[in-house]
């Protein structure tokens, strides 16, 4: 070989050793730029629900709200779920683990009770009776994960890694309840009851405070009231109040909150034939049922509970 090849292939090794240290110089860069990601939620698109069982026998309890509430798995499934990706924890021995979870938002659980108003706080106990207390920023932040790492979560509480648990992030591995059976609402002022809605031929009762029914669409009727004089009513819709419980019933009893229990029943085709039936908020927040069509002998004032039987 001459001495030009010879320099040549002098000149092609360098070049390979430049580059190879080149690639490396590159790789550890990239590799010590890595850092465990912070936990957020992924964006939506995609089925989060693929991949749950149509049923489990799995509920939770919620209690200490104006309307206590039992929601099956099925329930829980229907509400809205939400994905939190690259989630890590930390066991009491020191062991770190991660992972992505799907569940249904802790707190969207607790309102479905009705929250109270003030400041409140949550005991989660668990299927074996181990309870948690957890603040209203934790529930905020958690999830009930029905799914990790896009497998189904199960029913079984000793299955530590694969059942049904809380998922908080930034809290500590025991801070993740398994099987929660039930939240205990504590703290603040219940919102009192201002009208009931039940009855044996109901298909869902329903409990209203005073401003969830303020906070319903309102409607405004003119109509002639008790002193033959025409008359504005502002309230909600009685055929919306009826097709919320699912009536199944023929006739709807309104029932005063006076001491004596003053009552109307009215048959439900005749409500069905005024939509502009209101139940009217006055002024002192009293309510009453304003059947437009009807004598107002059929209207009941400090109405407090309706009942279709």
């Amino acid at each position: 070989m001459g001495l030009n090849s010879k320099v040549c292939v002098m000149q092609l090794k360098k070049i390979s050793v430049i580059l190879t240290i080149a690639m490396m110089i590159a790789i550890a860069a990239a590799l010590s730029g890595c850092t465990s990601p912070t936990p957020t939620a992924a964006p939506s698109g995609g089925d989060l629900k693929s991949g749950l069982p149509a049923t489990l026998d799995y509920s939770i309890q919620v209690t200490g709200g104006s309307t206590p509430v039992t929601l099956s798995y099925a329930d829980l499934k229907a509400m809205e779920l939400k994905e939190l990706k690259g989630v890590s924890t930390v066991n009491s021995v020191g062991t770190e683990t991660s992972g992505d979870f799907i569940g249904v938002p802790l707190i969207e659980i607790a309102k479905k009770a009705g929250l109270p108003t003030g400041e409140v706080s949550f005991k989660v106990v668990a299927a074996d009776g181990y309870g948690i207390d957890y603040s209203m920023e934790q529930m905020n932040a958690g999830i009930l994960a029905l799914k990790t790492n896009g497998v189904a979560l199960n029913n079984n509480i000793n299955d530590d890694n694969n059942c049904i648990r809380i998922v908080i992030p930034g809290e500590l591995k025991n801070m993740w309840l398994k099987m929660p059976a039930k939240i205990e609402v504590t703290g603040g002022a219940a919102k009192a009851i201002a009208l009931s809605i039940s009855g044996a031929n109901v298909t869902t009762k329903k409990n209203y405070a005073l401003d969830d029914l303020k906070a319903m669409p309102q409607k405004s009727i003119d109509t002639i009231g008790k002193d033959n004089a025409t008359k504005t009513y502002t309230g909600v819709s009685l055929n919306a109040l009826l097709d919320a419980v699912g009536p199944k019933g023929e006739y709807v009893q309104f029932i005063s909150g006076d001491a004596d229990g003053y009552n109307k029943t009215i048959k439900i085709s005749d409500i069905r034939n005024s939509p502009d039936a209101i139940i009217s908020i006055g002024e002192n927040g009293n309510l009453k049922n304003v059947i437009p069509g009807l004598s107002t002998g059929n209207w009941v004032g400090n109405l407090t509970k309706i009942r279709i039987d």
